[in-house]
């Protein structure tokens, strides 16, 4: 056989052929590549020309991992030194790109070891195209992806009836199942044409957060794709985001998260956009037709989804809800009374039920029109919502009846309170129907957890009863049972008669000295409120004090105790003697006054006495709902010079990390110790303790309730500073005053 060159390549490595080799080489349509034991190249045919776009000239005697540098990476070079070595060889499919136009190229090649004469003197490489088949199995894969997430997305369709819930589960799938980096839906507010993210799966990063969505035209966000196609409702495609200008805020993030490519689908309801589907592809060009297709139904399945949500809400609203007010209906109610009562129990608080009934609506309705009448009710709706406490519990249950619930009830006057309160409303403020001012009556009634019964439906029928009583008997409310209403009344009529005392003058103060314990002289004087009621006589405080605090008459009946005794004080004085200071007890209610260090500044000055005639008595009990606020105030009230006195020492929940913190110059320790302490041993410890701790703290100690002289003997030798009882006085009159302080 001659020997002949196979190519005209370098004339040193020399390869004996026939002419029928050389042809069939050059006309083969596949590649075939020659390598010498250096792994440079010696022969390169025209297909693997056309393959790669470099010609035989370009890689003459270079070595492979020169010319693709990533074979070397990818351990084919390796590969093909174990082919000169004897053995043959399959390369994994590679990508090569096309050195001139860059376009991805697949290939796969069989090695085997090319010898001459037995020997070993070079590789001979079989190179096929596999572009083709690698993008249809590519492209079978992505389908099959989007198959798959379309019956993800179908089947949540089922599954999932909430509306949030359902759109981040597509996202998920999408993601997850689709195979795409990222995924997001927004929804557009009918009525503002402003959207808003609701879902998102996959790699968004913070550039949901940069999202901005909207419907409208003049929008500086017109341009962005999801706007486009929410506002023309077809699916806009953007193949190639590296050269998308409405992406040039965000683009390199998104390509740096590998995001080339999306497409934005409208989602419709009955033909409306109602939001945007963006789906983020990892390469250039992968929204083709067929994927576009499908992606377009999957978008319509959505919209399908959300319309078949829209209308289960729908039916769950009507269900629920009242249309014209949009409040709970009677059956919702219901279910929220139950949750109420749950919470009632829990806690151990009293709860209430108030059915409220519009007097009248009927004729009204008969003479102003159905469209006024459902007009007034709306109205009504909206004032009640504004005054009823706990709004979340108001309903309408029928034509003209509304029901709420008043949790957390401590007193059921309280209750008669806000009824009364809703009812004189309409006086007040007038309905307003076809310019003509109405007033509508409204009729109660109300039953009590747990007083009448622990079971909702219960409950309900107890004040739909006692509503019907309510309007038998002609009066504004009622509760179910007849005790209540008893004792609901009385309550009421003491609070008026407590208002006409204070507006006629009734009430008055009796003071009992404080006494030194060594010397038994008077240095102090408390006052003690009484109710001089014309036809009972003289009521002791204990009978009203707790109905003023609840009804917070509290706070202007202690404003005029304060000014009483300043003006007693400022008597004694213009009499010649020489009053020592009065303590005047004090509620939670002053002490959340704002203006109460002013009130008592204000008082002093109208008074024209000095600080030093005015000690406020704090019950320990009363810092504990607001620890820091109570001892801000009485730091202000300390600045004026006014003494600070915790009464009832003991029988509250005071620490020494509070008492040492509380801006206080006594401690007045319980008469219910001091009454017991000789018989008692423990309640001796106690009293003892309590006037080492007052002392440590650099505080007077005053003993309350000294009725014998062993016990204040007893004080006296436990170091006691002050004694108060019947020992030495019984509380008097501002007038008894003056002979004691002479005596």
């Amino acid at each position: 056989m001659p020997n002949q060159i196979l190519v005209d390549f370098d004339a040193g490595f020399p390869l004996e052929v026939n002419e029928f080799a050389r042809q069939l080489v050059s006309n083969v349509r596949g590649g075939i590549v020659v390598l010498d034991e250096e792994l440079r190249y010696v022969i390169w045919n025209p297909f693997m020309e056309e393959m790669t776009g470099l010609s035989a000239e370009e890689v003459r005697g270079r070595y492979v991992g020169d010319v693709f540098p990533m074979l070397e990476g990818m351990g084919i070079c390796a590969l093909l030194r174990r082919t000169l070595g004897g053995e043959q060889t399959e390369v994994p499919e590679v990508m090569i790109p096309h050195h001139r136009t860059q376009e991805p190229r697949w290939v796969r090649a069989e090695h085997t070891p090319f010898r001459v004469e037995g020997k070993v003197i070079g590789v001979i490489a079989s190179v096929r195209d596999i572009t083709e088949r690698r993008e249809q199995q590519n492209r079978i894969a992505r389908l099959t992806r989007i198959h798959a997430m379309m019956s993800g997305i179908n089947g949540a369709v089922l599954r999932i009836h909430e509306r949030n819930l359902f759109l981040q589960e597509a996202c998920s799938i999408a993601a997850k199942e689709g195979g795409f980096p990222s995924a997001w839906i927004g929804l557009i507010d009918a009525r503002t044409q402003q959207g808003k993210l609701v879902a998102w799966g996959g790699s968004n990063g913070d550039y949901v957060d940069r999202v901005r969505l909207s419907a409208k035209e003049e929008s500086p966000y017109a341009a962005r794709p999801a706007n486009v196609a929410i506002r023309s409702g077809r699916t806009v495609v953007c193949n190639d985001l590296a050269s998308e200008p409405a992406f040039d805020e965000v683009r390199e993030e998104l390509l740096a998260k590998g995001h080339y490519s999306m497409a934005a689908f409208p989602l419709k309801v009955e033909n409306r956009a109602v939001g945007v589907m963006s789906l983020f592809a990892g390469e250039k060009g992968f929204f083709d037709e067929e994927e576009l297709k499908l992606l377009n139904g999957l978008a319509d399945d959505i919209g399908f989804g959300l319309q078949y949500i829209e209308k289960e809400e729908q039916l769950a609203y009507l269900a629920f809800y009242d249309p014209l007010t949009g409040l709970p209906n009677r059956q919702f109610f219901l279910k929220r009374l139950e949750h109420a009562l749950q919470l009632a129990q829990r806690a151990d608080h009293k709860l209430v039920v108030v059915i409220g009934d519009m007097q009248r609506f009927h004729q009204i309705n008969d003479t102003f029109g159905r469209s006024a009448g459902d007009d007034l009710i709306r109205q009504i709706a909206a004032r009640l919502g504004k005054l009823v406490r706990n709004p979340e519990y108001l309903a309408r249950i029928a034509s003209a009846s509304f029901a709420t619930v008043l949790p957390d009830i401590d007193d059921l006057t309280e209750v008669a309170h806000r009824v009364e309160m809703i009812q004189s409303e309409p006086y007040v403020r007038p309905f307003v129907l076809g310019g003509e001012a109405l007033s509508v009556r409204m009729i109660a009634g109300i039953a009590v957890y747990p007083d009448d019964s622990s079971d909702a439906e219960a409950l309900f029928s107890y004040a739909e009863s006692a509503l019907k009583n309510a309007k038998s008997q002609g009066v504004p409310y009622l509760f179910y049972k007849p005790a209540i209403n008893a004792y609901v009344e009385d309550v009421l009529k003491l609070e008026h008669r407590l208002h006409r005392a204070l507006e006629n003058e009734e009430f008055l103060l009796h003071y009992q000295p404080r006494v030194d314990v060594h010397t038994r002289a008077i240095v102090g004087l408390e006052a003690l409120i009484r109710w001089n009621h014309p036809e009972d006589g003289l009521i002791a405080p204990n009978h009203f004090v707790p109905l003023l605090e609840e009804s917070g008459m509290i706070t202007e009946v202690g404003r005029w105790v304060l000014r009483r005794a300043l003006a007693d004080y400022r008597l004694w004085q213009q009499q010649g003697l020489d009053p020592p200071r009065i303590a005047v007890n004090v509620s939670i209610q002053q002490l959340r006054n704002p203006r109460f260090a002013d009130e008592i500044h204000e008082a002093i000055a109208e008074a024209g006495v000095g600080a030093q005639a005015l000690e406020l008595e704090i019950t320990e009990s009363l810092f504990m709902d607001d620890i820091n606020a109570r001892i801000e105030m009485l730091r202000k009230i300390c600045e004026l010079g006014v003494c600070i006195a915790v009464d009832d020492f003991g029988t509250g929940y005071s620490s020494l990390s509070y008492l040492s913190r509380l801006p206080v110059h006594y401690l007045k320790i319980d008469r219910s110790f001091i009454g017991t302490m000789i018989e008692d041993a423990d309640n001796m410890t106690i009293v003892s303790s309590v006037i080492s701790l007052a002392h440590a703290l650099k505080l007077r100690v005053v003993a309350e309730g000294v009725e014998t002289e062993e016990a204040a003997d007893h004080l006296r030798q436990l170091k006691c500073d002050e004694m108060q009882g019947y020992l030495f006085s019984r509380p008097v009159p501002a007038q008894g005053v003056p002979p004691l302080l002479k005596a």
